[in-house]
């Protein structure tokens, strides 16, 4: 998560200050900060496919946003809302992305989200309905359709 908020803010400040965004969707809009800015396994959460991208770029194909393991907020930009979550992994794990070893054995499914102010922390699987509800209403406030935000927030990760 941290490299992929680092490829983010690179992009952004090179774009005045707008994050990636694609009228294919979000998938795209990843696919945008690689290899120039990131390779594709920093994009992907959990459970994904990480040599995917190769496939994409080459026959220029669009990223179904199925395949990608993390969730990505496109229209945001550095001005708008802080707390706002702008990527966030679409399964939990144990501990988050960044759990290894035996500490996987005993500690909570989490996942880890990344923040417009480029700082990312774990959210626990049981606090995640709460969570969502408020980056609905945190988007809903910034100007976002509310069916948007909430079918973002209702997507379902794949079973790794």
């Amino acid at each position: 998560m941290p490299q992929a908020l680092g490829a983010l803010n690179q992009y952004a400040v090179e774009h005045f200050g707008k994050f990636p965004t694609h009228t294919n969707g979000y998938g795209d809009a990843l696919l945008l900060l690689v290899p120039e800015y990131t390779p594709w396994s920093i994009l992907t959460g959990p459970g994904y496919d990480a040599a995917a991208d190769k496939q994409w770029k080459q026959i220029a194909a669009n990223v179904p946003e199925s395949e990608c393991g993390r969730d990505y907020v496109q229209g945001l930009t550095t001005s708008k809302n802080p707390e706002i979550a702008m990527l966030f992994d679409k399964i939990p794990t144990p501990g988050g992305d960044h759990c290894h070893l035996l500490t996987r054995l005993w500690t909570p499914l989490k996942r880890e989200v990344g923040f417009v102010r480029g700082d990312f922390r774990a959210v626990r699987e049981s606090k995640w309905p709460e969570f969502a509800k408020n980056q609905i209403e945190l988007l809903v406030k910034d100007g976002f359709d509310r069916a948007a935000a909430e079918a973002l927030y209702a997507e379902k990760g794949k079973v790794p």
